[in-house]
């Protein structure tokens, strides 16, 4: 009877115990999903406070500067990323783009045209992908904003990389990036004196903030290159090549081009915006620019990630 009474006691507290521990575990989880989830709200909703943008339903993102920010998104979970940085940015929106192997520069295709009546009369239109905002401080954007303004600039970079353009192209996808470049070019009607481009510092990701005549112009031509590309067997033949990309995804790869390698079709369109600004000789800022109008230490804030 005794030794029952033993088994019987020493269940009742190791179950206590078991129960206890649970208990705290839970308690636990729930304290740092809270914490977890508070640090996440005040960082969504930063800019939403009392005295942000939430307050100012206007275009006037920058006192007197009339601008409009795109970002575009190629499915749901980039697009709710999106929607999320910009839900309390009057001046922003999503543009969710089909999936197609020019990657983001298809935006130029349908999407942007069909917007241009909206910002046809502003100042500024900024162009960039959900994956770039994470080096579009709002602080930086107000900046680069107020300097192409004042300036003034047509264009200003928002993902500039302090590279020149035929130098960067070939460390990421070798060598075969030149042959292919001026041969598209060439087929694009551009036989003589772009040589010069290469030497243009390159902007990546299609983001940047242009005024709506140069933007309006790079649209045309962007147009031109992609039924130009559509229809010409020979580009499709030499931009189908292995672009030897060091971050590629095997199932974007697969489900994109059809293919086990990235082709050179969205490398060489991304960087179509380059040459074409510095072509029509528009007025480009550029970040080996920056240090004529920011201090050392305004650098490192501003443009960090570049």
């Amino acid at each position: 009877g005794l030794s029952c009474f033993r088994i019987l006691l020493y269940t009742i507290v190791f179950s206590t115990f078991i129960v206890f521990l649970l208990y705290n575990i839970m308690l636990n989880r729930r304290s740092s999903r809270r914490k977890v989830k508070t640090v996440y709200k005040k960082s969504i909703n930063y800019y939403c406070s009392r005295n942000s943008l939430r307050t100012k339903k206007s275009i006037h993102f920058v006192p007197n500067i009339k601008f409009s920010l795109y970002i575009i998104a190629h499915d749901i979970k980039s697009m709710n990323i999106a929607e999320k940085w910009c839900r309390c940015m009057p001046f922003a929106k999503v543009l969710l783009i089909p999936t197609t192997i020019f990657f983001e520069s298809i935006v130029y295709r349908d999407i942007l045209w069909k917007e241009r009546m909206k910002w046809k009369n502003l100042d500024f239109v900024g162009i960039t992908t959900y994956k770039s905002l994470k080096f579009i401080a709002i602080e930086k954007l107000k900046a680069y904003l107020e300097l192409g303004f004042y300036k003034p600039y047509d264009v200003v970079p928002l993902y500039g990389t302090g590279e020149l353009l035929m130098d960067q192209a070939i460390k990421g996808h070798t060598e075969e990036f030149r042959s292919i470049w001026y041969e598209t070019l060439n087929q694009l009607g551009y036989h003589k004196n772009v040589d010069f481009i290469d030497r243009k510092e390159v902007f990546l990701r299609n983001s940047y903030l242009a005024r709506p005549k140069a933007l309006e112009g790079l649209i045309s031509f962007m147009n031109r290159s992609i039924s130009t590309v559509s229809g010409s067997p020979r580009l499709q033949m030499i931009l189908s090549k292995d672009a030897h990309y060091q971050e590629a995804k095997k199932k974007v790869a697969e489900s994109v081009f059809h293919s086990d390698v990235y082709q050179f079709y969205p490398f060489v369109f991304e960087r179509l915006p380059v040459f074409y600004f510095h072509y029509y000789n528009l007025s480009v800022f550029t970040s080996l620019d920056q240090y004529a109008y920011f201090s050392n230490e305004e650098v490192d804030t501003l443009f960090e990630g570049i």
